[in-house]
């Protein structure tokens, strides 16, 4: 684990030069974990302009409520609508847990093992972010 003390700016900076070079599944994609919040979803705006090639990196999220996608609540909501809505990611390489619309939520998070076992068997980058109550 490594933690990292920098401005926002910075640590974007560090972001994309972490992604950029990531190929420890043999494919050149970099796997990496989201998690929700003020702060997270702050820093997620800034990396919109980010020099990232968004084909190659998967997205996962480390945390969801038991919500739909389009609910405010949601985490991967609020991700798509600060970053991946406005980036040149494929959908096929955003990670979602599939909650909602009468989805039973154990069965979500065994779904959601298998797919984190198929697209990341091996590692995956977690960013977690945390400036407070209120974030950026």
């Amino acid at each position: 684990m490594r933690c990292v003390g920098l401005p926002r700016r910075s640590l974007c900076g560090w972001f994309g030069r972490s992604v950029r070079p990531v190929g420890k599944h043999g494919d050149g994609c970099a796997r990496v974990v989201l998690t929700g919040g003020g702060a997270g979803i702050g820093m997620l705006r800034l990396l919109v302009d980010a020099d990232i090639n968004w084909e190659l990196v998967h997205v996962f999220f480390g945390d969801e409520r038991n919500v739909a996608v389009t609910h405010p609540d949601s985490n991967e909501g609020q991700a798509r609508e600060a970053l991946l809505d406005h980036v040149n990611i494929p959908e096929a390489n955003i990670h979602g847990y599939g909650l909602g619309n009468g989805v039973v939520l154990a069965d979500a998070v065994d779904a959601y093992r298998l797919v984190v076992q198929d697209f990341a068997p091996r590692v995956l980058m977690c960013i977690c972010w945390a400036w407070g109550v209120r974030g950026m």
